[in-house]
């Protein structure tokens, strides 16, 4: 769906060149004025019918129909046999109806995929070469990003693993994608296993180290004035034996 409704400029010109399009070839197979106002509305998601097909049950119905069905599926060829009753009005064969039902569905297909493959080619590259080349930008920045998080924690990785770095980071922008590719899994399988160990090594530390509770203090202690509370730690400290090493 964001396919259809992205609001990035060259999209959203591409989208209104492929409507166009789609305009005159549903103008082309007969289709009533009302009927593709009707049409238009749905398919821009304006939400609200155009005066003249208020007019036209038939179109309404059909177009209320195909909304409880959902505007994607529409898009994907799905679209209510309302369509069809609304397209004859009489005047035209439950054959010819039906031709036309199918010509409209082949449209709306074709609609949806050149906008897929404008999609795919701004993302991904329109050649071979440039998919290629877009590929490999994106791994040297993940790469970098590795190598920044190696420099400000070193030991989010274990020791036999380190050897990773050890290559500078500029030698990697003549890399090909499958080196870049290759050392990007390696080092993914490096942080994998160093969080199994620490968690390994947190479960062993357990039998070790008993739980620290701070003891609550009552409110009879916190009432207490500090002359009281100095003559308390003297006299703790009365108690404690001196050694006084050897002599």
């Amino acid at each position: 769906m964001h396919t259809l409704t992205c609001p990035a400029v060259a999209v959203v010109q591409f989208c209104s060149q492929q409507q166009k399009i789609l305009w005159t070839n549903l103008s082309l197979i007969d289709t009533s004025q009302p009927l593709l106002d009707c049409l238009k509305a749905g398919i821009l998601s304006q939400g609200s019918l155009p005066q003249n097909s208020l007019d036209d049950r038939l179109v309404v119905e059909a177009y209320e129909h195909q909304t409880s069905l959902g505007w994607e599926a529409f898009f994907r060829g799905r679209i209510s046999h309302k369509w069809q009753i609304a397209y004859a009005r009489g005047m035209f064969t439950p054959t010819q109806s039906l031709k036309w039902a199918g010509q409209l569905v082949n449209f709306l297909l074709h609609y949806s995929q050149q906008l897929w493959n404008f999609r795919c080619s701004v993302v991904h590259g329109q050649t071979t070469e440039e998919a290629k080349k877009m590929l490999q930008a994106t791994l040297l920045l993940q790469v970098q990003s590795a190598y920044e998080e190696y420099r400000l924690d070193p030991f989010h990785i274990s020791s036999d693993w380190r050897r990773l770095f050890v290559r500078p980071l500029q030698s990697f922008s003549l890399s090909s994608c499958d080196t870049l590719s290759c050392w990007m899994r390696s080092y993914t399988e490096a942080v994998q296993q160093q969080a199994i160990i620490q968690v390994e090594l947190r479960k062993r530390s357990k039998k070790f180290f008993t739980p620290f509770h701070v003891a609550r203090l009552s409110k009879d202690s916190l009432s207490k004035s500090d002359e009281e509370s100095d003559c308390e730690e003297s006299s703790i400290l009365d108690y404690i034996p001196f050694d006084p090493g050897p002599s």
